[in-house]
Formats: structure tokens, sequence, C-alpha cells
């Protein structure tokens, strides 16, 4: 029997000119081991309307939260901590300003 030591919750996001997708990845350490098991995945193609990047980079890091809490609501395992993953320097600046909190 392999005991459980710790959940983490990894969702990495991105997006291109056609889409913008979101996934989410159990990280499971035991004593002696590391597994990896895949949860979950959501994509969208993109609006007929053009969008810029950063603005479809914007909206697959939305679609990355509502994922993780969306895993976390339907799980009845404990997570331990939600890391979330994005390409995009803009986003990550958009997410840590302080401007439109």
């Amino acid at each position: 029997m392999i005991t459980c030591t710790r959940i983490k919750l990894h969702v990495f996001c991105d997006a291109s000119e056609k889409a913008f997708l979101a996934v989410g990845y159990f990280k499971i350490i035991s004593e002696d081991e590391v597994d990896i098991s895949f949860v979950m995945a959501k994509s969208r193609v993109s609006p007929l309307r053009p969008m810029s990047i950063p603005r479809m980079e914007l909206q697959a890091a939305v679609l990355g939260s509502r994922l993780a809490q969306t895993i976390k609501d339907n799980h009845e395992i404990q997570i331990d901590t939600t890391h979330s993953w994005s390409d995009s320097r803009t986003v990550l600046c958009w997410i840590r300003s302080s401007e439109r909190k």
C-alpha cells in the first residue's frame, strides 16, 4: 500500500491565434516515488471578432483559474498546493498589478 504524503495541483494555460486552453495535473508525492496524473482540460476556439494574443493569453489564465476551482470543488482528496503556469509575461504582469484589483 502506498501512503500519499502530498498532492499538488498544477494548471497550465496557453493561447494562440486560433484557440486558448488550460490543463490540470495532480503531482502525487509518496514516500518513495512521484506520480503525475492528468485530471482535466478545457479549450475554447478564439472568438470571431479578432483578439490580440495578450488578451487571448489572459482569457487562457481565466480559464485556468476556473479549471483549478472546478477540480478543487469536485474532488474529495485534499490538495495541498495549487500552482498555475503561463508562458506570457504580459499576463503575469497584469495579474500582479494593483491597478484593477
